[in-house]
This record gives structure tokens, sequence and C-alpha cells, in this order.
């Protein structure tokens, strides 16, 4: 690990957690503001990725020789997105309503909205259920928080989730389109995510890396901080450490490699970065 002057956002980013308190101080509800804004830039990016797959998915309903296998996949693709959209605007709703009068409320309601886009999801397609990448990233508790900054982050968190969720099933159907060099890319996974982007001296830093789309013949390895990570059954290689206790910017490289569609090796690193930051 290397310590750097600049403070920069990575994506794509997944963060597993949010700080819980009885009470929050300045620091605290600064922290808060932090991974919120942290979320919301990681949401945007997911989002964007998903346009860009849509857009690649559409082409090939003018390929001759993909067009039949993409028109079979495409109602799916659409329901879930138009359903993904629907959900997402929910929640910036409940965002602009949002007080402290009403915050358990307003959590609760963001809550049932997840379980109803995910319910959604796996009703247009049950197969959904049986990506573990889906699967496991449609899994996070949402409770009702009693402190207005913890429910923003919670509304956040939200967002990020059905956006996280959209886009590894539109990354999916996609793969059941596009087949190359005999590879079947039969799972899909988050790129490169961390638990946390601030963390208190000493605490765990957890790194989630893995391929976008692929089989278990595409051979992917990945290395954090240039030590090989052992690849889970679910095509998800995960691994955490102590962060350093002083408080500062840090930086850790991730190194993926695998064989792409086309059958061809690739390299891409990746650069975490997070910020300690002193505690009381």
């Amino acid at each position: 690990m290397r310590k750097t002057t600049s403070f920069k956002f990575l994506l794509p980013i997944v963060l597993l957690g949010i700080f819980s308190s009885c009470g929050e101080n300045a620091k605290e509800v600064a922290a808060f503001k932090e991974v919120e804004k942290a979320l919301l830039e990681s949401t945007k990016t997911l989002d964007k990725a998903a346009v860009q797959i849509v857009r690649e998915f559409r082409q090939k309903l003018e390929d001759h020789s993909l067009k039949e296998l993409a028109a079979a996949h495409l109602p799916a693709l659409l329901s879930i997105n138009a359903a993904k959209a629907n959900a997402s605007k929910q929640v910036d709703s409940l965002a602009e309503l949002l007080s402290n009068d009403n915050r358990a409320m307003i959590a609760a309601q963001a809550s049932r909205v997840y379980g109803l886009y995910l319910d959604t999801v796996f009703k247009t397609r049950p197969d959904l259920n049986d990506i573990p990448s889906i699967a496991l990233s449609a899994k996070p508790e949402h409770k009702n928080y009693h402190s207005l900054p913890l429910v923003k982050l919670l509304l956040a968190k939200i967002k990020y989730h059905i956006s996280h969720v959209n886009a590894e099933v539109v990354r999916y159907l996609d793969s059941r389109v596009a087949i190359g060099c005999g590879l079947s890319f039969d799972k899909t996974s988050v790129l490169v995510g961390q638990s946390s982007q601030v963390l208190m001296p000493g605490q765990e830093l957890r790194i989630t890396a893995g391929v976008g789309a692929f089989s278990q013949a595409a051979a992917a390895t990945v290395s954090v901080n240039n030590q090989r990570i052992e690849m889970k059954e679910n095509a998800i290689a995960e691994t955490a450490f102590r962060v350093p206790a002083e408080p500062g910017n840090y930086t850790t490289p991730v190194d993926i490699t695998y064989v792409n569609r086309e059958g061809e090796t690739k390299k891409e690193r990746f650069t975490i970065e997070y910020k300690v930051v002193k505690g009381n």
C-alpha cells in the first residue's frame, strides 16, 4: 500500500456496509456524507454501464447470426429495465419527502420498494436466482434506521443496490447472446468493490473482485496488493486487511487477468482508494 495526496472516487464499487451509531458527532456526520456521495457516484456509473450494454444488446438485433437469440431475451431486458427505472424514481421521491419526523416511515417504504423491485426481477426471469452474483447482490439487509443521516445513507444504498442488480441482469442477458471462441459466459460478477471508502485506524477493509462476464473456462485470476487471491465458486475473489493506524489517503492495487469473449488473455488493473480518519 502506498500513501497518496489525493482522494478520488473509483468505480465500479460495492459498499458492503454502512456506519451505525446511536448518536452522531460532526465527524461521523461528515463521514456519512462522504459514503453517501460515494454510493450516489457509484450508482451513476452502474447506470451508465447498463445503458451501454443495452445499446450493444440492441445492435445484436440487427446481426443476422444473433438477432433471433437477442429477440428471445429482449422482453425480459426491457421489463427489468422498466422496473429499475420505476423503483429508482420511487426512492428519489421518498428522499425528497424525508425529514426528522418521518425518517422511520421513509426507511421502511424504501426497503419495501426494493423488495418489490426484486420480486419483479425474479418473477420476470426465475433463472436469475441461479446466478450467484445477482442472487447475492439482491440480499442486503435494509433496516429502519432512526437517525436522519443513516436514513439518507440507507436511501443511497438502496438506489445503489437497485442499479447494481439491474447492471448484473443486463450483463447476464447480454452474455446469453454473446458467445465466442467456445466459451459460454454464464456468470457475472462485480469487477472491483470495497467495503468502505472511509475507515477508522486499524479497521478492516474488505475487497471483492471478479470479471464482468465469464465461465470457468475463462480462467480468471485476481491479485490484491500483488498477492493472488483464490476465486470462490461464485466466481468472486474476496480478501480483507486492516488499514494503517495513521490517518490519510491510501491506495491498494487490484489486478485481474482473464480470457475475454474473443478468447484473448487480458489483464486489468484497478486502484482501490480509501481514507483513514482519526477516531474520537
